[in-house]
């Protein structure tokens, strides 16, 4: 299994989609990461981040646990 985790801003539309679905041909999608600002509506078996922006304390302290291997 790679050791390669990616993180990715998901907002549910039609970019993110697309970008979510390209990084599972490359990725398990266990090591993907998703983050929000608001709770997602989508079945993803890997981690799944709220919080405000990618560039907030929380969220990268959040992300950086989540991508421990």
């Amino acid at each position: 299994m790679s050791e390669i985790s990616a993180v990715l801003w998901f907002d549910g539309g039609e970019v993110s989609q697309q970008n979510y679905f390209e990084l599972k041909k490359h990725l398990p999608a266990e090591r993907i990461i998703l983050c929000s600002d608001r709770k997602l509506e989508i079945k993803h078996p890997g981690p799944m981040i709220e919080g405000p922006s990618l560039t907030h304390g929380g969220v990268v302290r959040k992300v950086f646990e989540a991508s421990k291997g």
